[in-house]
């Protein structure tokens, strides 16, 4: 289970790449108000989302620029040697790792109502209800799957030339996904 504001959520681990501790975000190289930064993870940039968006549940502050983060793995978005591609779920933390009955899900309103796309419903914790996450529906959005094809590699130390033409491709791809999201 995570927590984002005063949402409490939960996601299927075998989704999940790695949570990652509370840091710092780089600035995304485009405005969007889904792609809100991004994160430093194994040796490339990847997208954060703004989960609290995502979910239809309001927005993170604007211009946030530290959190934690759930990795998730978007099978099928990735590189063409089969690895998936990832975004990171900006949340404030993990609270624990755990079981949930799945039988207790209840539902949370009528299909189609805002924030119940990528969600299954509520189970009732003694601390108060969690929202569980579809993964299949997670991994299968549209706006994941474009942000998951970004994997951005740190700028070269093998000068300012190689900087400049590995930045200018990474912020050619950004410019491209971002029309991509805005159009969906």
């Amino acid at each position: 289970r995570s927590r984002v504001g005063e949402l409490r959520c939960a996601l299927h681990a075998a989704c999940v790449d790695a949570s990652v501790p509370w840091q710092d975000l780089l600035p995304a190289p485009s405005q969007d108000p889904l792609w809100i930064a991004m994160l430093p993870y194994k040796g490339a940039e990847i997208p954060v989302v703004d989960t609290l968006g995502l979910l239809g549940q309001g927005h993170t502050g604007e211009g946030r620029r530290a959190g934690a983060a759930i990795v998730v793995r978007i099978e099928g978005a990735g590189e063409t040697d089969g690895t998936p591609g990832l975004v990171a779920l900006l949340i404030d933390s993990v609270d624990d790792i755990l079981r949930l009955p799945t039988r207790e899900v209840r539902s949370h309103g009528q299909p189609g109502m805002t924030g119940t796309a990528l969600t299954r419903g509520l189970i009732s914790r003694p601390e108060g209800s969690v929202l569980l996450i579809d993964a299949h529906a997670l991994v299968a959005d549209a706006r994941m799957q474009t942000l998951a094809r970004i994997r951005q590699k740190p700028q070269s130390a093998d000068g300012p030339a190689a900087a400049g033409r590995a930045t200018t491709s990474a912020a050619t791809r950004s410019e491209e996904h971002t029309s991509e999201l805005q159009s969906r």
